[in-house]
């Protein structure tokens, strides 16, 4: 979904810190992180940087 835009250094947070979560849980959790992230490169993109 992210494609180039994707940066592991700031994924990895969205997955660990939380702890022990069941499988839904973290789906929810990394698509909602996916959605603000795109919406974050929109914003960047947007401002011409």
């Amino acid at each position: 979904m992210l494609g180039q835009d994707f940066d592991v250094c700031r994924f990895r947070p969205a997955v660990l810190d939380t702890g022990a979560l069941p499988l839904h849980g973290l789906d929810g959790k990394i698509q909602a992180w996916t959605t603000a992230e795109r919406k974050r490169f929109a914003t960047q993109r947007g401002k011409g940087t």
